[in-house]
């Protein structure tokens, strides 16, 4: 069955909070740009290189599983730390 148009749907979240969900990708601790402004993942404490793989190592921390790779380029979560800052 198919749906063409979708009009009579509610929004499921609003718009900023929907950009946000766009922008992550697995293995992100927390939803994209949540963090401060202009930082990336790969200036944070917790995008680490594990097993030659880039990883979230505070998704890990929350979840207790090694979470896929993720781009350094991602704009960073509210978990963002900058530095040694763990």
């Amino acid at each position: 069955m198919s749906i063409t148009n979708s009009s009579h749907l509610t929004v499921g979240h609003d718009p900023i909070t929907a950009w946000q969900i766009n922008l992550s990708c697995p293995g992100m601790a927390h939803f994209a740009a949540t963090g401060p402004f202009g930082s990336c993942c790969k200036d944070c404490a917790f995008w680490e290189t594990l097993k030659k793989r880039r990883r979230c190592a505070k998704f890990a921390q929350l979840t207790g599983k090694l979470g896929p790779p993720i781009r350094g380029d991602i704009e960073s979560c509210r978990h963002f730390k900058r530095g040694d800052e763990k």
